[in-house]
């Protein structure tokens, strides 16, 4: 296994792509900065809430993957790490969802399977976020799924309370950027959860990691590693355990932030 200096992780949505700018792949001088680190001795990681099949071409050859909002990590190819929902917590999930008409797709490390009736309202999520849909099945049945994470997608914000209402307790279920859409995950796994996974198996000092972010579910992994950097613009919470703030993804932001930290 090789050996590291430290590690670099960086979320995807609005850190290193932002739809909202329809920039979907990482800019020229982001791309070359995480590629310098890389040389300079650094693990490089991508901590997503993206399941890994929908993570887009960037044409950086990322060490390590954490995704599904920190369900599933793996380094070097490896898999070190995937926590599930258990068959009976999802049954009662997708009994709830198809009760109130929330449309759902569940994620897996590989593979995502969505409700066959809200095939649109996902074909529609796709093409905003620019993803294609090649590891997008429509859902059989549960027995042997191994989900990770659950996207849904609602028509009205009282659907979405409610179900934070009904399994805010044990889920967390947080709702995505200016989208009638939101990621459902087991309260105690975050981006966090993934990474530490990722800096114990290899042995590093949390004051060697840094990571960059822009979103409420990047709260727990900014505050867990050594330096936290947070996009422009970004969640006002992340205010609470950002060291450091940098520009927009149009603005080269990652590069201008790696520069600020002497990385590059």
């Amino acid at each position: 296994m090789k050996h590291y200096k430290g590690a670099v992780f960086f979320d995807v949505d609005g850190t290193l792509v932002d739809e909202r700018k329809k920039i979907y792949t990482p800019t020229l001088k982001t791309a070359a900065a995480i590629m310098k680190i890389k040389e300079n001795g650094y693990l490089v990681g991508i901590a997503t809430g993206r399941a890994r099949c929908y993570i887009p071409e960037t044409g950086i050859d990322f060490d390590c993957y954490v995704t599904c909002n920190g369900a599933v990590a793996e380094v070097e190819g490896k898999e070190i790490f995937n926590d599930y929902i258990a068959l009976p917590q999802l049954q009662e999930l997708v009994d709830y969802m198809k009760k109130e008409k929330i449309g759902f797709e569940l994620e897996g490390s590989q593979r995502c399977y969505y409700q066959p009736e809200a095939v649109e309202d996902f074909m529609e999520l796709m093409e905003h976020f620019h993803i294609t849909a090649d590891c997008f099945s429509p859902l059989q049945s549960l027995t042997q799924l191994k989900t990770n994470k659950i996207l849904i997608t609602f028509h009205q914000m009282e659907q979405f309370e409610n179900m934070r209402t009904r399994f805010g307790e044990d889920y967390a279920i947080i709702q995505h950027h200016r989208n009638l859409s939101a990621d459902v995950g087991k309260k105690n796994i975050s981006k966090a959860t993934g990474i530490q996974a990722v800096i114990d198996y290899l042995g590093l000092d949390i004051r060697d990691t840094y990571a960059f972010g822009d979103d409420g579910n990047d709260f727990e992994m900014l505050q867990t590693v050594g330096h936290g950097v947070a996009m422009t613009p970004h969640a006002p919470r992340l205010d609470e355990v950002a060291d450091s703030i940098t520009g927009g993804v149009e603005e080269d932001g990652v590069y201008c932030g790696l520069k600020n930290l002497g990385l590059i």
